[in-house]
């Protein structure tokens, strides 16, 4: 049977989640099975937020110092990343059967299961 395993895949710094879908594929190709990752980003498949209310949110300080900070911590993880790389994208490529493509909304994918 042919399975498709969708799952947050697109990390550049999470043993866990390569690790999990590592897992569950070994187990069902183990199984008999024809399983891979799908590859799906659902980022940009979101209603992006209106003007008039990312004003209002940047106002906030609450939200502005978490925002500030979120930035703070991708930053020096990439320079973190930068010193030590993971080599996740070797793990993906050697491991792990992925779709060629990358969808990015959820209408790509139902046309693909009909």
């Amino acid at each position: 049977m042919k399975i498709g395993i969708m799952t947050f895949w697109w990390s550049e710094d999470n043993y866990g989640q390569l690790l999990q879908c590592y897992a569950l594929q070994k187990y069902l190709r183990d199984a008999g099975h024809d399983a891979f990752l799908i590859r799906y980003d659902p980022r940009k498949d979101y209603a992006s937020t209106p003007l008039l209310l990312k004003v209002l949110k940047a106002f906030n300080p609450k939200k502005l110092w978490n925002f500030c900070y979120a930035k703070i911590r991708v930053f020096k993880s990439k320079q973190e990343q930068a010193k030590n790389p993971r080599n996740f994208k070797e793990f993906i490529n050697t491991h792990i059967q992925y779709s060629e493509r990358l969808y990015t909304s959820y209408n790509e994918l139902k046309k693909i299961l009909r």
